[in-house]
């Protein structure tokens, strides 16, 4: 079963994009994040611990998709916003693209 979950939810700018682009972990899936103060993703001057606390995550690409889709500030996937920016360019990603919802059609 997969549980869509927003560690940070609440803060603001994205809750419209955060029902969009969900951050979608896996039931049981331990997080490096969980429970570390966001302040150490959003402020500069913590970003060498955020990064750190990103590198073994088992969701860091889709936490980097959604970062990208939702046009977050901070570190993402151990990713700041302008090295989420590059990698996104890199993977032929269009930001416009993971904007879009994805809709699954029945057949």
């Amino acid at each position: 079963m997969v549980e869509p979950i927003d560690p940070w939810y609440g803060l603001g700018k994205w809750i419209a994009l955060a029902s969009e682009h969900p951050l979608v972990v896996p039931a049981g899936t331990q997080l490096p994040c969980t429970g570390v103060d966001p302040e150490f993703f959003y402020e500069q001057r913590h970003w060498l611990i955020a990064r750190r606390t990103c590198e073994e995550c088992p969701i860091r690409e889709h936490c980097l998709q959604v970062a990208v889709a939702r046009d977050e500030d901070g570190v993402w996937g151990g990713m700041t916003k302008k090295q989420r920016q590059r990698w996104a360019a890199q993977q032929g990603l269009l930001v416009s693209e993971l904007r879009t919802p994805k809709h699954s059609s029945a057949s």
